[in-house]
């Protein structure tokens, strides 16, 4: 069973900062890993609700997530996944080109902290109007 895993070990360590979101352990994960690449999400959830070789359009995962992820959720989700930081490659190649470390710091810290709050600020007002 994958939560008794390293992965779901990792995933319920990282969950406090994810619970205000609504998320639980699998979305912690598949959060992080989206780091390396943005469509991993997807791919991430498949396997942690082992649903094997699901995409976007396997109507098992998505099924699976309708049943798991509320809607503020869901939300929530898109706008950290839309907002925080691009994928490694992106962010190696501007550490690349950018020698100063406090624009490196900038860059790393700012879009992550600016997709939490942006999501959390979603996730409470959808609350607030009963989903």
């Amino acid at each position: 069973m994958l939560e008794d895993s390293y992965l779901g070990d990792f995933g319920k360590f990282i969950q406090p900062v994810f619970a205000p979101l609504g998320f639980d352990w699998r979305l912690s994960v598949a959060v992080v890993a989206g780091l390396s690449a943005k469509e991993v999400v997807v791919s991430t959830l498949g396997t942690l609700y082992a649903m094997g070789g699901a995409n976007e359009t396997s109507k098992g995962l998505i099924e699976k997530i309708r049943q798991n992820v509320d809607f503020k959720s869901a939300i929530a989700l898109i706008i950290i996944i839309m907002i925080y930081s691009p994928c490694l490659a992106a962010m190696g190649t501007f550490y690349a080109e950018v020698p100063q470390w406090a624009w490196r710091v900038f860059y790393t810290i700012y879009p992550n902290v600016v997709a939490w709050l942006l999501a959390y600020a979603v996730y409470k007002t959808l609350a607030l109007m009963g989903y």
